[in-house]
């Protein structure tokens, strides 16, 4: 999913924050699977985004990344809303991330979101 419109860009960067994202968990093999893009990952590992260009729905550019909720209470209603909805919700769950190199700040709907080219998956929560 995109960004409904950037609040902020960032040039390339040290800053780190820790934040939340709504991921897809394999019971049988222990992974992490990303929601969108669906990107193998486990648990302690550093993850580097692709490099492409995206579009904001009112039509801004971005530069491509995870999507990082800023606060934990929007992972939930992301989880309830028509997106997931539409997905088996037993798959899914909470993720404790750390997040570098943050490239965007928007908005996905009323949820707040981070665009980081890095992310560690800390901890299910």
């Amino acid at each position: 999913m995109c960004l409904t419109t950037v609040t902020k860009r960032f040039t390339p960067n040290d800053n780190i924050i820790m934040g939340y994202k709504i991921m897809m968990r394999s019971k049988k093999d222990n992974l992490y699977l990303t929601a969108v893009r669906n990107k193998n990952m486990v648990e302690g590992e550093a993850y580097k985004a692709n490099n492409i260009t995206i579009y904001a729905d009112t039509g801004e550019e971005y530069d491509s990344g995870f999507h990082i909720f800023k606060y934990k209470k929007d992972i939930f209603t992301k989880y309830k809303d028509y997106y997931f909805w539409n997905f088996n919700s037993r798959l899914y769950t909470f993720c404790k991330v750390l997040a570098w190199d943050i490239r965007a700040e928007g908005l996905e709907g009323d949820s707040k979101i981070i665009i980081a080219k890095n992310i560690r998956i800390m901890e299910e929560i």
